[in-house]
């Protein structure tokens, strides 16, 4: 991904992936490779992107990044079907 962002300017990163599963499962009827998948997606997936934008910020001494949550970190209490999905955005 370096690479492919190598000698760009940019000054403004916008995290706001997510994906959950096709639909709404308790916690243990969740399949451990779509699990896996919205944890790899949500959580890898931002952390990659910003690893790679974040040194040429430092660099320039400037840049923003914007990490976008989710409402269901805070509704998941009361609705428990999506639990993997707010953990990963909360």
């Amino acid at each position: 991904m370096e690479m492919t962002i190598e000698g760009l300017d940019i000054g403004v990163l916008i995290n706001n992936v997510g994906v959950t599963y096709p639909g709404a499962m308790f916690f243990h009827e969740v399949d451990e490779n779509i699990w896996k998948n919205v944890v790899k997606i949500n959580l890898e997936g931002t952390n990659l992107v910003t690893m790679a934008v974040l040194p040429g910020m430092i660099r320039r001494r400037k840049g923003v990044i914007v990490n976008m949550g989710s409402g269901a970190s805070i509704v998941v209490p009361s609705h428990p079907l999506y639990s993997i999905y707010a953990a990963t955005k909360a």
